[in-house]
């Protein structure tokens, strides 16, 4: 007869095993070149298990991974010789949608040869990608069943500690209370000291602010959110407004870059 200790080495053994296959994360985007303009026939390459690679046909990418890092690696090529490329390094800590626009520069090796390097197999990736959700719904059901054994096994045979964890839940709170205050203490300090420093900058009229931050676009033609935030002398509240208010009305386009973004004029 199965003991209970047993039965839980198998069921953890079981659940190791299974819960890394329901986790999926989508990573899309386009592929730009370095004056901002979307690139065609761009070959993409994401270092994942097994390592899955694309021809973009109209700029746009997709593909589905695991959690983990990764290194996503897209080049253009003409007559067999690579002219851009890039590399993005990648870091998925949870499932979901991720945006992610590549931005593609000179590649200086004119003597590399792509032609016998490029192998591509993209029908075996979609078909992996589809089908990897199949499994989700049994899984799930596994999962819910093995928590759920581990849970009867821990409350039925340590049924004292439950006093003990009641009396650290309520220490828990108290200390939750003190730290929430401290935050509500420091968020107001921050908001005198934004306010000092918006008061001690010039009173321009908003039309005067809007001005300024559109000439600085179109002088740099493009330039990163960052570097207009230092070259004028305003909050960062109000140049994010600002920026938000030029591509709202179709003046400017924002172009994610990172954890930045450029900004450039439509």
């Amino acid at each position: 007869m199965i003991n209970n200790k047993t039965l839980i080495v198998f069921l953890l053994s079981l659940f190791l095993i299974v819960v890394p296959q329901t986790f999926a994360a989508e990573i899309t985007g386009y592929v730009y070149d370095y004056s901002l303009e979307v690139v065609n026939d761009v070959v993409l390459t994401i270092d994942s298990n097994p390592k899955q690679q694309i021809i973009s046909k109209d700029g746009s990418y997709s593909f589905i991974i695991g959690k983990g890092e990764y290194t996503l690696t897209a080049i253009y090529q003409k007559n067999n010789r690579i002219k851009y490329s890039t590399e993005e390094k990648i870091n998925i800590t949870d499932d979901g949608k991720y945006n992610l626009d590549i931005i593609l520069f000179p590649y200086l090796d004119d003597d590399y040869d792509l032609s016998d390097d490029l192998e591509l197999n993209i029908n075996e990736v979609t078909d992996m990608d589809k089908t990897s959700y199949w499994f989700i719904i049994p899984l799930a059901i596994i999962i819910v069943a093995i928590f759920f054994a581990i849970y009867w096994f821990f409350v039925r045979s340590k049924p004292k500690k439950t006093i003990k964890k009641k009396e650290n839940k309520s220490k828990s709170k108290k200390e939750k209370k003190k730290k929430v205050q401290k935050e509500k203490v420091i968020i107001q300090e921050v908001e005198k000291e934004t306010q000092k420093e918006e008061e001690s900058i010039l009173d321009l009229e908003p039309d005067e602010i809007h001005d300024a931050v559109l000439n600085l676009i179109k002088t740099n033609k493009r330039i990163t959110q960052k570097e207009i935030r230092k070259k004028v002398p305003y909050s960062e509240a109000k140049v994010s407004l600002v920026i938000t208010d030029l591509v709202d009305k179709g003046i400017v386009k924002k172009i994610k870059k990172g954890r930045g973004n450029i900004i450039v004029l439509k």
